[in-house]
């Protein structure tokens, strides 16, 4: 998930490569975070700063408020938040 006026928004894909600069706001389920933290390891990248939060549509107003990028398991049938 990306803010609407993020410069990688305009990308239809993105290498990990290109969120190691990005503050990355992650579900804080342990296999959820697990598994994205593994995937810049087994890239041998290493993340930037991470913030952990306790739920999907919290991370999704961080997102939308442009406190950084989401990734997620999961998409919701609607891009409009509550």
């Amino acid at each position: 998930m990306l803010p609407r006026d993020h410069p990688l928004a305009a990308h239809a894909r993105i290498r990990l490569s290109h969120l190691i600069a990005e503050r990355l706001i992650l579900e804080d389920f342990p296999v959820t975070l697990d598994y994205f933290l593994d995937m810049f390891r087994r890239q041998r990248l290493e993340p930037g700063e991470t913030q952990t939060v306790s739920s999907f549509e919290m991370q999704r107003g961080l997102v939308a408020g442009g406190w950084g990028v989401g990734l997620s398991c999961v998409r919701p049938w609607s891009d409009t938040s509550y």
